[in-house]
């Protein structure tokens, strides 16, 4: 059992790095959007406390209208890391 202790914990090792490396692109992303999206939401309650009833126009960035997680293709053709 101790001989086989060694294989295993570096192929479980290597998975979760290679995990790691593959899913980093898509999180930081995630992390990025939820962040846009709570900052919305501070402006837009920012402007309903003190009063502004002017129009608020809702063109979204170009980050957000080119953004994976909107066209729905998920990155789908992109290398690892882009």
């Amino acid at each position: 059992m101790s001989r086989n202790f060694v294989p295993v914990a570096l192929s479980i090792g290597a998975g979760v790095l290679g995990g790691y490396y593959v899913w980093q692109p898509y999180f930081k992303e995630m992390q990025q959007h939820q962040h846009q999206h709570q900052h919305q939401q501070q402006q837009s309650l920012n402007s309903t406390s003190t009063g502004s009833t002017a129009p608020q126009s809702q063109v979204p960035t170009p980050q957000e209208a080119g953004s994976a997680s909107t066209t729905g293709d998920m990155g789908v053709g992109k290398a690892a890391g882009q």
